[in-house]
This record gives C-alpha cells, sequence and structure tokens, in this order.
C-alpha cells in the first residue's frame, strides 16, 4: 500500500522533496526501535504524473532522470520541479499525483500518493535583475 504524502507547492518556485522508502519493520526492528530496510533501487525506474482529478490528463509527467533522482541501495527517492515547472501548474483546487517505481524484475509497486496544491504566485517571474 502506498504512503499518503500531501504536496505543497509554491508557484515559480523550486521544489525539492527527498524521501526514503522502505520495508515495513521486522519484529526484530520494531523491538529495537529501528526504521525498516530501504528498498533496494538499483536498476529501478520511476514515474510520476500529476492531474487535477484522477482520469483527467497529465499536467506534469516525471521519471527518471527528469525529475526524479533514485538512490540506488539507500532506497532514496529525490523529486525536483524546476521554478519554469512549478510556474506552470495553475491549480486552483488541489490536484492528485501518484508515484511509481519498475524494478528491473518488472514488478511495478506505487511508492507515494496524495494532493497537490499550488499557492499562486502574486510576483512575475524575474528574468533580469539589473544591479545597480
Amino acid at each position: 500500500m502506498a504512503t499518503t504524502l500531501d504536496l505543497a507547492l509554491t508557484q515559480g518556485a523550486t521544489f525539492r522533496r527527498h524521501l526514503v522508502w522502505r520495508q515495513p519493520q521486522t519484529a526484530e526492528q520494531k523491538a529495537a526501535g529501528q526504521p525498516g530496510t530501504p528498498y533496494d533501487l538499483t536498476g529501478a525506474s520511476a514515474h510520476m504524473q500529476v492531474r487535477t482529478k484522477v482520469n483527467r490528463p497529465s499536467l506534469l509527467d516525471l521519471h527518471d532522470g527528469a525529475g526524479i533522482t533514485l538512490g540506488g541501495d539507500a532506497g532514496t527517492i529525490a523529486i525536483e520541479l524546476t521554478s519554469a515547472q512549478t510556474m506552470a501548474l495553475e491549480l486552483k483546487r488541489p490536484g492528485v499525483y501518484d508515484l511509481f517505481v519498475t524494478f528491473s524484475s518488472g514488478d511495478v509497486l506505487r511508492v507515494v500518493q496524495g494532493a497537490v496544491s499550488v499557492e499562486l504566485a502574486i510576483t512575475d517571474p524575474v528574468t533580469e535583475v539589473a544591479g545597480g
């Protein structure tokens, strides 16, 4: 079952979120107060989409190497949106997203899902600032 994590973006600002995807704790890990072992993402690929609603056209499409970086046996997943990508998102109401990982074995698992909200920008993006 995927973890639910809502994302709050600011339109026109860079967004970064780093996650560690862990397997469920074993009884020994629970007793010792240790987290579960990270999933080994070596050789895996990832795909994430943002939509206004389920079954609507994708507003944003990310994958490993383009907005998502997988961290091998550390189980890390880094999501990064550029300021241009967040500027293009004009969600007046929260949208939805999910992120799937495909392992080299062919197994596909949904890692995380949730709502996406975008705080709309007031200031126009600055492309050049005069010095003085």
